[in-house]
């Protein structure tokens, strides 16, 4: 759990994990919450996604130029350069909604975004379309 949670927040996570309120997390609860969890976060993520896109082909630009900028002289796009561009284009995101949205970029956890992990989600919400 994330340090910088406040007890309430803590309190409204249990609550929403401990469906039945019998003050303990099942088997069955953890994984349905989980699973409601990663669906809000895809949600999120494609609706964002699909501006970026947008944004892309309005300026004649690619997924690979936009990963380019944000890599910049590195191999991998890394949490601050992201979260900046992101917040620029959807200044509504919360902290958590860019968060969620990272983890749904940065596939295997290491802490940054790959070409391969950045190209596969866009790749996917480009094939929705």
């Amino acid at each position: 759990i994330d340090p910088s949670l406040s007890a309430e927040q803590i309190q409204q996570m249990w609550k929403r994990f401990d469906v039945d309120a019998d003050g303990s997390i099942s088997r069955q609860e953890f994984r349905r919450c989980l699973s409601d969890i990663s669906s809000i976060a895809e949600t999120v993520a494609s609706a964002v996604q699909l501006r970026v896109l947008d944004i892309l082909q309005k300026k004649g630009l690619s997924v690979e130029q936009l990963f380019e900028a944000l890599a910049g002289s590195n191999v991998e796009v890394a949490w601050k350069d992201f979260h900046e561009l992101f917040a620029t284009i959807d200044p509504t995101m919360t902290e958590q909604d860019l968060q969620q949205l990272w983890w749904t970029f940065d596939i295997n956890s290491d802490g940054s975004v790959s070409r391969a992990e950045f190209l596969a989600a866009f790749g996917k919400v480009a094939q929705k379309r």
